[in-house]
């Protein structure tokens, strides 16, 4: 697998890869400046978080010349964190020829469960992109 940096809004959102392997991919994430107004860490945070492991982990089975897009997130917020870092930790669900669905489990900095989230990928060729 070829590496690949965070992208625009992953290095936005100060993402910081810690474990990459074709069994789980791990993603860190600051929650300072990722609150909404009450303090609490923004749900759509969370679904940027579990977007952007399990798009990680994608890679790792994406047949070649293709790219891996999600096609469908979904996230379960569990309970609030106000502080720390949030870190992603995505495994493989499913896998087929023409796509992935890919679990991720959020954890805060005191390893509490804070939410669950699925990605759904499709492979396709880069030129379907344009």
């Amino acid at each position: 697998m070829e590496e690949i940096g965070h992208g625009e809004f992953g290095e936005l959102c100060e993402m910081s890869t810690i474990e990459n392997t074709p069994e789980r991919v791990c993603v860190r994430m600051p929650v300072e400046g990722k609150r909404q107004p009450f303090g609490l860490l923004h749900g759509g945070a969370n679904a940027v978080l579990v977007e952007h492991a399990a798009s990680i982990l994608a890679l790792h089975y994406c047949p070649e010349g293709c790219a891996a897009v999600g096609s469908e997130v979904t996230v379960q917020h569990l309970r609030p964190v106000r502080e720390g870092y949030v870190e992603g930790r995505a495994h493989m669900l499913a896998l087929s020829s023409t796509g992935a669905t890919i679990a991720v489990e959020i954890y805060d900095s005191q390893d509490n469960h804070t939410a669950t989230g699925t990605l759904t990928v499709v492979f396709i060729p880069p030129e379907k992109l344009k």
